[in-house]
C-alpha cells in the first residue's frame, strides 16, 4: 500500500543528543559529570546495561545460593529508629509527629537480632544502608550490601558458607574461585605484604634484611635498629631497568603512606648504584641474594610505619615494572586480627569494631598485654591492590568490584 503525503506538520525538533550513545573503541567518553546529566541517554550505552544484568544474575544467585543452604531472606525496616552505629544517620521528619524523626538504616544489625532471638536461625538479606558521612573510595552515602546472620555456628561455618557464596558468584561473572580459599593471620599478611588486605595475584613479598644489614656503617638503618624497628624491603629482578624518575614515583608512594623516605640500591655487572649502594660490601650483597640487574627497595623503622609504606611500594613497583601475575583471580581468607590497637595516646582502641570476641587462648593477654590479643575476626580479600588504575587484565568479577567501589 502506498501513501501520498497531503501535509506535514512537525510534532518536535530532533537536536542532536547531548553525548553520544554508540562510540567506537577509539571514542572518549564525555565528562562524568555532562553523563550524569543525561543519565538517560548514558544507561544506553551497552557497557553499562551489560553491568547492570550482570548485577541483576549476581543478586539472583545469591538468593538461590543462600535458600539452598537453609538461609530465609527478611525485609527489615527501612524508616526506623537511631541506633548507635560507626556514621551519623540520615533522619527523615514525621509528618504525623512533630518534632520527631525516623532515621534511615546503616544496616538491619537490630533487626536480624531480633530475627535471630525469634527463632530464625539463617537470616540474610540484600539490604539497602545509608551511612551520613564523607566519601570515600570504599564507602558510599547509600549503598547494597549482602546481609547475613546465623545462630550456634562457629568461624568455620561461616567462612565455609561464604566461600560458596563467592564461588557461585564468580561462576556467574566468568571468574575463578576455587575452595577453599587459602588462609593467612593478620601477623604473617603484615610481615610477608604489609598490608591486611594483600594481593596475591603477583608474588611479590617482603623481605626482612634486618640481620643482613644491621651492620653497615649508615646512620639511618642503625639508628632504626637501635629503636627496635625493621629493615625490610623488596627485591625486584630486572628492577635496575627503571630510570631514576620512576625510583623517584615508587618513593613518593612511600612517603604518601607516611613514611620518611625510601632506600634504593641497584645492582650491575661492575658493582652497584643508588644512595644505598656505596654502603653494601660484597658480604651484604651476598646476603641480600642480589644478581646484576636488581633492584632493592627498602624501608628501615618500626614496622607501622615501615608496613603501609612499603604495601604502597610493592603495588607501585608492580605498575612502574608491568609485572606479570601469577594468577588472574586471588581469594584469600586474613584471619586472627588484633582486638585492639593503640590510640596514640597510650590507651587502647577497637582495632576494626568492639564487638570481636578474642580467641580462646588471647583472655589471660586482656589484662598484661592486650595488644598481642587475637581475636575471631576475619576479611575475605579478593584481588584488592587498589593503588593502580583498572586494566584490560583485569577479570569481569574485578571490574565490577571496582565498579562498586569507585
Amino acid at each position: 500500500v502506498e501513501l501520498r503525503a497531503t501535509r506535514v506538520e512537525r510534532l518536535n525538533p530532533a537536536e542532536t543528543p547531548a553525548i553520544p550513545v554508540y562510540r567506537g573503541p577509539e571514542d572518549e567518553l564525555p565528562s562524568e559529570e555532562l553523563r550524569l546529566r543525561h543519565r538517560v541517554l548514558d544507561l544506553r550505552r551497552p557497557e553499562l546495561q551489560e553491568n547492570l544484568v550482570l548485577r541483576h544474575r549476581l543478586i539472583l544467585a545469591v538468593r538461590n545460593y543462600m535458600d539452598r543452604i537453609g538461609f530465609v531472606e527478611v525485609e527489615t525496616p527501612i524508616l526506623t529508629k537511631a541506633t548507635p552505629e560507626g556514621a551519623r544517620d540520615y533522619l527523615v521528619p514525621s509528618r504525623v509527629h512533630k518534632g520527631e524523626f525516623y532515621a534511615l538504616p546503616q544496616s538491619p544489625q537490630i533487626y536480624k537480632q531480633i530475627l535471630m532471638v525469634a527463632g530464625f536461625d539463617r537470616y540474610f538479606q540484600i539490604a539497602r544502608c545509608f551511612r551520613d558521612e564523607a566519601l570515600r573510595a570504599d564507602r558510599q552515602l547509600e549503598f547494597t550490601q549482602i546481609d547475613v546472620e546465623a545462630s550456634f555456628v562457629g568461624v568455620d561455618d561461616i567462612l565455609q558458607w561464604m566461600e560458596g557464596l563467592m564461588a557461585e558468584l564468580a561462576r556467574v561473572a566468568g571468574a575463578s574461585a576455587p575452595v577453599p580459599f587459602p588462609r593467612m593471620t593478620w601477623d604473617e599478611a603484615m610481615d610477608r605484604f604489609g598490608s591486611d588486605r594483600p594481593d596475591l595475584r603477583w608474588d611479590l613479598e617482603i623481605s626482612d634484611w634486618t640481620s643482613a644489614l644491621a651492620g653497615i656503617d649508615f646512620r639511618v638503618t642503625q639508628a632504626a635498629v637501635a629503636a627496635g624497628g625493621r629493615i625490610r624491603g623488596f627485591r625486584l629482578s630486572g628492577g635496575a631497568r627503571l630510570s631514576r624518575k620512576q625510583i623517584e614515583a615508587v618513593e613518593g608512594a612511600a612517603k604518601a603512606a607516611g613514611a620518611p623516605g625510601l632506600l634504593w640500591a641497584k645492582r650491575t655487572e661492575d658493582g652497584g648504584s643508588g644512595p644505598l649502594s656505596r654502603f653494601l660490601g660484597e658480604a651484604e650483597w651476598d646476603a641480600l641474594g642480589a644478581e646484576a640487574g636488581d633492584l632493592f627497595l627498602v624501608a628501615a623503622g618500626p614496622d607501622e610505619v615501615t608496613s603501609p609504606a612499603l604495601e604502597a611500594v610493592r603495588a607501585a613497583a608492580i605498575e612502574a615494572l608491568d609485572l606479570p601475575r601469577v594468577r588472574e583471580d586471588a581469594w584469600l581468607w586474613v584471619t586472627d586480627f588484633p582486638v585492639f590497637e593503640d590510640d596514640g595516646d597510650g590507651g587502647l582502641a577497637p582495632n576494626h569494631h568492639p564487638f570481636v570476641q578474642p580467641r580462646d587462648d588471647a583472655f589471660a593477654l586482656l589484662e598484661n598485654d592486650p595488644l598481642a590479643a587475637r581475636g575471631d575476626a576475619y576479611d575475605l580479600v579478593y584481588n584488592c591492590l587498589l593503588y593502580t588504575s583498572p586494566s584490560p587484565r583485569d577479570s569481569t568479577l574485578d571490574r565490577v568490584c571496582r565498579l562498586l567501589l569507585e
